[in-house]
Formats: C-alpha cells, structure tokens, sequence
C-alpha cells in the first residue's frame, strides 16, 4: 500500500493543480473575479467564498500583534474587486507597463484580502496568470513565490508602506526585481535540463533502444515512470518496458524506488536541477 503524501506534497500538487486551472481558464475569458475564486476554490479544495465576516486582519498570529485590517463585509469587498476589474479592463488603453499592472493588480489584491482563506497563494498565481495574459510569457513557467518566500518581510514592509505611507516606488521596484530574478534562475534551469535532456537521449540510443527521443522526453515530461507509462503512451508493450527501464537502471542512467507494489523509475539528474 502506498503511503498518502505529507501535507507538503500536498498543498504544493494543490498549487500545481490551481495554476493549470487558472492558466486553462484564460482561454475561455479574461483574468476576473471569477478567476481568482475558482483558484482560490481549487488551492482549499472547497469553494471559497467571499469574506462576510468580521474579524480577518494580517499581522502576527504568535502575538496577535495586527499590522494590517482589510476591508469587511461582502458588498464593500465585491465593490472593491470590481474596481479592481475596472483597474485591469480601462475603458480606454492603459498607459502602464503590463509588469506594471501585475504589481498593482497584486497590492490591490491582497489589500483586499477577499476570502477567508488562501489570499497569498491566489495572488501570487495570479501574477502569473497576468503574465500569461500579458503575453509576457507563454507558458506558467515562472515561480515567483520563490522569491516571495525568500523576502517574505521586505515583502509585508512594502505592503504596509504602500498602504500607510504611498510607497509605489519600493513597491514596484521589488516586484520587477522579483520578475527579474526568477526569469534568470528559470532560464538558467531550462538550459541545464536541455544540455542533460539532450546527454541522455544519446545515451538511450546508444543503449539500443530505438525510439529513444520519444522515451527521453517521457522521462523530462514526467520525472518518474512506471512501466505501464511508457506502455500508455504507445511505445512499447509493458514486457518491453520493463526491460528498457529496468537496463537504464542498471546503467545509472535511471533510479528505481519501490512504494508499496509500485516500482518508480527516477530520472534523477533532472530531479537534481528541478530541486536544486
């Protein structure tokens, strides 16, 4: 039997799965309210609801100590993100940078705070979904939460020096930085697992296997098999892949782990850049 995943595993697939939802609704319509309740929605794995309670504020929860209160009750909130809307959809073309927006766009938001739970999280996917929006990106590839999370009290500084003191300037600078950053760190990573995914297709070849490109970018799409994976996908009948993975293994080109009845084949060395 395999073990259930740790609460990490979980509200990082969580994450994964409320960014695809968000990245597939931009196909159907605009960046909305909606939106950030269906992310929000899939992020607590419930509906989440707008705040019509009082009580919410941010600050410390160890002291109690508030740096910050939102706004309270549904309608003032509503209204509040409706001229949020308003902010990203001008009646006239906005003159500011998309980067621009998307700083805004997440102050704004967050000083909201619209639902009771999972703000931080929707708003930092919804600085992708700008992007995406934007068409400064194509892909959800960027992980700004990174940065965040690594400068999480120059971030909270700056939100509570925008909101008390108008500090756009810090505020803007930061986010941009962040954008700056995590562009170089994805690019560089990108460039690494082509430099490897490249490496191990030719050692595959060489290996005998014959489609070897197909079952390269199996192993760079997926990090781990299993050997129904591979039969799935059409490029060979399980008894084959079997032999096939379990050979790599034997060359070091792949990891086998055991879970329960599960045997997973681990391309390691794009876990090691993934992880690094």
């Amino acid at each position: 039997m395999i073990p259930p995943p740790p609460p990490a595993t979980k509200e990082a697939l969580r994450y994964k799965h409320a960014l695809y939802a968000g990245w597939e609704s931009l196909k159907e319509r605009p960046l909305s309210t909606k939106t950030a309740q269906e992310v929000c929605s899939v992020l607590q794995a419930r509906p989440a609801l707008i705040r019509s309670t009082p009580g919410t504020y941010i600050g410390d929860p160890a002291t109690g100590k508030r740096h910050y209160t939102p706004p309270e009750g549904k309608e003032i909130i509503e209204n509040h993100l409706a001229n949020l809307e308003k902010f990203l959809y001008p009646a006239k073309e906005s003159p500011y940078d998309p980067l621009t927006i998307m700083a805004a766009t997440h102050y704004q938001f967050e000083a909201i705070h619209p639902f009771y739970d999972g703000n931080g999280r929707t708003g930092r996917i919804l600085n992708i979904l700008l992007l995406i929006q934007s068409e400064l990106i194509t892909f959800p590839v960027l992980y700004l939460s990174s940065y965040i999370v690594e400068n999480k009290a120059r971030y909270y500084q700056l939100l509570r020096e925008v909101t008390t003191q108008g500090n756009w300037e810090e505020w803007l600078l930061f986010i941009v930085e962040g954008v700056e950053k995590t562009a170089t760190s994805t690019l560089a990573m990108i460039n690494k697992l082509r430099d490897i995914q490249s490496t191990m297709e030719a050692d595959i070849r060489a290996a005998g296997i014959t489609p070897a490109k197909e079952l390269t970018d199996l192993l760079f799409s997926s990090p781990y098999l299993r050997i129904r994976d591979v039969e799935e996908a059409g490029l060979v009948k399980r008894q084959q892949a079997s032999h096939w993975l379990n050979s790599l293994v034997q060359q070091g080109i792949l990891l086998d782990h055991k879970v329960g009845r599960e045997k997973f084949f681990i391309n390691h060395a794009a876990l090691n850049i993934l992880t690094a």
